[in-house]
């Protein structure tokens, strides 16, 4: 299978497969099979480093972190799989400190790295602090030459990870530079985040949804709701509503991707290892090929097959009634943000219709109908414990489509609150029901899926940033514990001033939803019925195929209960396996074992870390192109004087919010030479031990630009102490 004709290679692969026995990873038979082992007391996590070379393990069971000392990493680089043995136990605040056994995933397979010349032999020096290593470089007498002569990064391709003695190996794929304009700093963020190279397989062959079974949609009014303007961005669902019972009939219908690929199919491989869609700050790149969007994505010029769930709900939002159907849809338009809001601000008696509306003026009354029903299920997702935070204005030409919600890609625990005016928003809405159901339905038949989880903020963090709040002034009303709700919270700051520092805190401190592998709870079969998860708001997505391999590996779960699904023995009445309730009347096996191992080959524990990674990187992706933006936008002004909000505050110095550009620098202490500054935590702030000039949270100051770092996304700032001094008279 590995194909390895070489005796040396053979020999190599013995050495590693007795190490690996040896660690109690693998188990050898006598017949020279292997099996999976078990290691005994090993915990399995992520690496993760700070800058400074401190290094924990953040444990997949979600328990506290363990401390790694360098000298116990054994050669494991921060983001790595790992598995670690506990050394000592926590102790008081001192967390538990254990070792690296073995690495079981590397997370980089290239660096963005500094190349220097020492004793004739070229080093690469990864720009990310948080690695804790240096790479050799093949010799090359040329780049000698351009290390000497430029100041050139590179992206580095790791050919050999440090084992033993031996050092890390690689070799340089591509050179970059910081003068190559928005191209080249797209092109920097790329490889410093690992982000893959697009790869277009059109002649892979796509198979055709049956026509059989399928409910016919094709005369229901639906719309298409899009805020995206970029010619290859993804294909969105459809939705439909109407008043219904004093509360609302609601259908979303879904591009059915699933059932035109092969369960074992080829190109399902290369959508895993896709993983999802990415928006590269001027341009997307497809999670489907090209011929897959052509067939499956919905417009007004063609009927198309669709995966439906129509949904009754009251007037509060509370799910009455749902099905799932295979279905015929043709969408009759779409509707954009300059179209909604022109409606949102349109008066009910008026009699005239803008030009811009025309095209759509029979569907009026059907969108206004859609964003009502939108604003009752936001309501509901409040209710049962949704968090809501004013999203931030990014303005840049070369981010349009990032301006709005990208549904089906919301790893945050957090959503921008509902804006009826934007297409996307009122769409993340029905996303977001729709997977919520899915969850609901299919953990209640006991049937495997992906799912999405959100995991508690850090109770420190929190309370850091509730303390800001109260200095902040904002009237947070705590439990006998001194403990509030998140929701709760975020109503209290919403009245305050400056709001936007406690908001800005939050997004940062709410850790990502994580996907997990929800596995039936009987291992021989996966019909009995179950209870739901207990938290309302948990997700299994499947209604944006075109964005995550996640909805497409969930798609094939409900294809398959739709049209494969077993009637019960001996009557002729079909079981409506898609229906509300459906598990209260199941007792027989609906399922075959072909099938449920054709599940378990799609739903598994590896699929779901591709899926948590890639969700990390395209995260971490985004937030380094911004920050990129934000950096050049104020590197034009060193040495310039400029206004400020203190965001923060630290014993080594604190962070200004340099008003009209959104971008956070650093006042470093040591710049503070006026006095001898004191950090006192309680109250977070800075005060000078003779003059009791203070600096808090919500101050405003002046300050002057002094350095900025585009790599490492750094701005150093000063104090305009004139400026700063006068304040202060005014202050007391």
């Amino acid at each position: 299978m590995l194909k390895l004709s070489k005796k040396t290679e053979k020999h190599q692969l013995e050495i590693g497969l007795n190490a690996l026995a040896k660690i109690g990873l693998i188990e050898k038979e006598a017949d020279n099979s292997i099996r999976t082992g078990i290691v005994e007391n090993a915990i399995s996590g992520f690496i993760r480093c700070s800058s400074k070379g401190y290094c924990f393990l953040v444990r997949d069971d979600g328990q506290d972190d363990i401390y790694i000392r360098e000298q116990y990493l054994n050669h494991a680089w921060h983001g790595d799989k790992v598995l670690v043995k506990v050394l000592r136990e926590a102790i008081k605040r001192r967390s538990p400190e254990g070792s690296v056994i073995c690495v079981l995933e590397r997370y980089n397979q290239s660096v963005l790295s500094t190349i220097e010349l020492i004793d004739n032999e070229l080093i690469a020096n990864p720009l990310d602090e948080r690695i804790l290593a240096k790479i050799s470089l093949t010799p090359n007498s040329e780049l000698k030459k351009e290390i000497l002569e430029t100041n050139n990064i590179y992206e580095v391709k790791i050919n050999k990870y440090p084992i033993g003695q031996y050092k890390a190996s690689g070799s340089i794929v591509k050179t970059l530079s910081l003068e190559s304009g928005y191209q080249g700093d797209i092109e920097i963020i790329k490889a410093k985040n690992n982000i893959p190279i697009d790869q277009d397989h059109t002649k892979i062959s796509i198979k055709s949804p049956s026509t059989k079974n399928r409910k016919d949609f094709t005369d229901q009014d639906c719309l298409i709701y899009t805020s995206w303007v970029s010619k290859k961005s993804p294909s969105l669902l459809c939705i439909y509503t109407e008043p219904f019972n004093g509360g609302s009939k609601i259908y979303i219908h879904v591009p059915t991707i699933a059932e035109r690929i092969g369960a074992n199919s080829k190109l399902h491989k290369i959508l895993e290892s896709k993983a999802e869609t990415l928006f590269l700050g001027d341009s997307w790149v497809n999670l489907l090929t090209e011929d897959l969007q052509k067939v499956s994505g919905f417009t007004t010029e063609k009927s198309n097959e669709a995966i439906t769930l129509e949904l009754h709900i009251d007037k509060d939002g509370n799910f009455l009634e749902w099905q799932f159907h295979l279905s015929k849809i043709q969408p009759k338009a779409i509707i954009n943000d300059e179209q909604l809001e022109l409606i949102s601000k349109r008066k009910p008696s008026s009699r005239t219709t803008p030009l811009k509306l025309k095209p759509i003026k029979a569907f009026i009354n059907q969108v206004e109908t859609t964003a009502f029903t939108s604003k009752i299920l936001n309501t509901k997702l409040y209710s049962i414990g949704s968090i809501s935070i004013e999203s931030s204005n990014i303005n840049h030409e070369k981010l349009k489509d990032n301006l709005y919600i990208n549904p089906g890609i919301s790893y945050k625990a957090w959503t921008p609150k509902l804006d009826l005016s934007q297409a996307n928003s009122i769409v993340n809405v029905f996303t977001r029901i729709a997977n919520i159901i899915w969850n609901r339905h299919h953990t209640s038949l006991n049937l495997p899926g992906i799912s999405l989880s959100s995991k508690n903020i850090d109770t420190n963090q929190l309370n850091e940033i509730v303390k800001s709040a109260i200095i902040l002034n904002a009237k947070v009303e705590l439990n006998e514990e001194g403990i509030t709700s998140l929701p709760d919270f975020i109503e209290s700051i919403s009245t305050i001033e400056n709001r936007s520092i406690i908001e800005k805190a939050l997004k940062s401190s709410l850790p990502l939803k994580q996907f997990y592998l929800y596995e039936p709870i009987s291992s021989s079969t996966i019909n009995k019925s179950s209870n739901s998860s207990n938290d309302p708001l948990e997700e299994s997505p499947w209604s944006s195929p075109f964005m995550s391999y996640s909805d497409i590996v969930n798609q094939h779960v409900i294809f398959s209960l739709l049209s494969e699904a077993k009637s019960k023995p001996r009557t002729k009445e079909k079981t409506l396996f898609g229906q509300k309730g459906v598990h209260q009347s199941i007792d027989w096996e609906f399922f075959s074992q072909i099938q449920i191992t054709s599940f378990n080959k799609l739903l598994n524990n590896r699929t779901v870390r591709i899926l948590n990674s890639s969700a990390k990187r395209s995260n971490s992706f985004f937030i380094d192109l911004l920050s990129m933006i934000e950096t050049r936008s104020i590197e034009s002004k060193i040495g310039v004087t400029l206004d400020g909000l203190v965001t923060g505050v630290q014993s080594y110095g604190f962070f200004v919010e340099i008003d009209s550009y959104q971008i956070e620098g650093l006042v470093h202490v040591s710049s503070l030479d006026d006095d001898w500054y004191e950090y006192r935590s309680r109250q977070n702030m800075l005060i000078g031990r003779k003059s009791k000039k203070t600096y808090q949270i919500g101050d405003k100051v002046k300050i002057k630009v002094l350095s900025v770092d585009l790599l490492k996304n750094q701005i150093d700032l000063d104090v305009d102490l004139k400026y700063s001094n006068q304040l202060d008279l005014t202050k007391k």
